[in-house]
């Protein structure tokens, strides 16, 4: 909190940010306090990205139910049917009241990452593919094949904190055997 986040956002807050990385696990958390004297609202996303051998052969698992908003597809709010989710072309999706669990597989680590969330009910999958990646700035036009986005948020409703109190969420990512 300072002058120059407040000419953006005028609130007192306290935002912190801790990573602890430990053999075959990495977490993150996040704590939001709020500073002022008046209640905020927001929302937050933790934006992973993983590099993966192909995005054409990973799946994701703990979405399977979950509502969520296909943003290319004017905003359509679609119900998850698969045990194992696969992306094949540009994809931008919220799904919300996700499992706290999910499996992404094809990962870099000799087998699976288990994604546990901790307060981040939504889950965001994106991938850019190849059009939208020709057109991003800080984005490789190659890069796509090779990248999953499977970002734990609270984004679907807004979360409102209460002068004097804290928001506590985080992930960890962890590296398990192929199932």
């Amino acid at each position: 909190d300072s002058d120059f986040t407040r000419s953006m956002w005028d609130h007192r807050f306290r935002l912190t940010y801790q990573v602890t990385v430990e053999r075959q696990k990495l977490s993150t958390r996040l704590t939001i306090e709020n500073k002022d004297t008046k209640p905020f609202d927001f929302t937050t996303l933790l934006h992973t990205y993983f590099r993966i051998p192909d995005v054409t052969k990973t799946t994701v698992t703990g979405l399977r139910g979950a509502s969520y908003v296909d943003k290319l597809q004017n905003g359509d709010i679609c119900k998850e049917t698969r045990d194992f989710v696969q992306v094949d072309c540009h994809t931008d999706r919220v799904y919300m009241d996700t499992a706290s669990s999910h499996r992404l597989s094809n990962s870099p680590c000799d087998g699976d990452i288990i994604i546990d969330k901790h307060n981040l009910p939504d889950t965001v999958l994106w991938n850019p593919w190849e059009e939208k990646a020709e057109k991003m700035s800080d984005f490789g036009n190659d890069e796509y094949p090779n990248m999953l986005c499977v970002e734990a948020g609270y984004v679907s409703k807004r979360f409102l904190l209460q002068p004097g109190e804290s928001f506590n969420c985080g992930q960890t990512f962890t590296c398990a055997p192929k199932e």
